[in-house]
């Protein structure tokens, strides 16, 4: 029986932890003997099957180098220790003394590549990784074709996969509200959000904004309440932290919004698409908004930084009901195409 690694940040609550997580327990109810290292924190939000061996690589020097070092070693010991056939790998940096030994790697990009690419360290291990792995997973093809072309022959694009048994959209009795669910950082760009719905509130002033998700930093958070605060938003503008009913607040809300500079790939974004809440995207790099809107179709896409027309988006979701039933209806296909044992399928035919 093959004998499978997943390798990742940790079971903390992100979105690349969560696909982790699923991935592992998906193994495991295959029969795979499977090992899950948590390499970054020790925070358990997600649940893992009860025959997956778990192990937390406690790194607690303050140097960063050293920490990232060290934490490299000890993630290939213990990969090597368990005699794993194939380690899936849901981080980058600390893969290369693992790329040494016979166990293929297969590691899996969960960011827009660009981003990343300021550090010359960090965009220079990832393009040793990549080389030396078997095959690398991308999330979407613009995220594939940003490598060069020895890359983009190992890329495999398999979406993220959302979870069973979500609730529908109650596109008649729902409140009226718009939210967002999202870490909130930088890169989701949470000013223009803000700024695009109090220019929507002007004009309909029955709606509210509802912002679910911690800080990251979370000092970045009490910044944005602040900035609600000091433009006499608070009223209608909340930042309701993290929920575990975020799918049925999803159903029972008038739209949602993503208003990120980039993204992985938003398992918010496939969620509310599945639910069947009208959704709007900043066709954000790389791609995944525009990819699984198709275009506009599924979802209403907008340029990056346009807070006029993240409004017009708004007014268009509320003011036009065929056209947020229309793309509630169209954005429903990621709930079958999406579906767990759909895209955990693709990654088992890496085996």
């Amino acid at each position: 029986m093959k004998r499978i690694a997943v390798i990742a940040h940790g079971l903390s609550g992100g979105g690349a932890e969560r696909v982790a997580a699923m991935l592992a327990n998906y193994f495991a109810e295959r029969q795979y003997t499977v090992l899950f290292v948590a390499a970054y924190s020790s925070e358990r939000e997600y649940e893992l099957d009860r025959r997956i061996e778990y192990i937390y690589i406690d790194c607690a020097s303050p140097n960063h180098v050293i920490r990232m070092i060290s934490r490299s070693f000890k993630i290939k010991n213990v990969v090597t220790k368990f005699k794993a056939d194939m380690a899936f790998s849901f981080i980058t940096n600390e893969l290369i003394p693992l790329e040494f030994t016979r166990i293929p790697v297969i590691p899996s990009l969960r960011i827009d590549p660009k981003s990343t690419d300021a550090s010359f360290v960090r965009r220079n291990i990832r393009k040793f990784v990549y080389h030396h792995a078997k095959n690398i997973v991308f999330q979407t093809k613009d995220a594939r074709d940003y490598f060069d072309a020895a890359i983009r022959k190992k890329g495999i694009i398999i979406g993220n996969p959302i979870q069973d048994n979500l609730p529908v959209w109650n596109k008649n009795g729902h409140r009226k509200v718009f939210i967002t669910a999202c870490r909130i950082s930088k890169q989701k760009n949470i000013p223009m959000l803000v700024n695009a719905f109090i220019a929507f509130h002007c004009k309909h002033p029955d709606y509210t904004l509802e912002i679910y998700g911690d800080g990251d930093p979370k000092q970045y958070k009490d910044q944005m309440v602040q900035y609600v605060n000091n433009l006499a938003a608070d009223k209608f503008i909340t930042f309701m932290g993290h929920s575990t009913s975020i799918h049925t607040i999803m159903s029972n809300s008038a739209a949602f919004v993503l208003s990120s500079d980039f993204e992985g790939l938003s398992n918010s974004m496939l969620e509310a698409m599945a639910i069947g809440i009208p959704s709007i995207c900043t066709d954000c790099p790389p791609g995944g908004a525009k990819e699984y809107m198709k275009g506009g179709e599924a979802g209403i896409l907008v340029n990056v930084g346009d807070t006029k027309a993240l409004t017009k988006a708004m007014c268009d979701i509320v003011e036009d009901s065929e056209l947020s039933y229309r793309i509630s209806e169209n954005g429903k296909y990621v709930r079958e195409y999406l579906m767990k044992d759909v895209v955990c399928a693709q990654w088992e035919k890496l085996i």
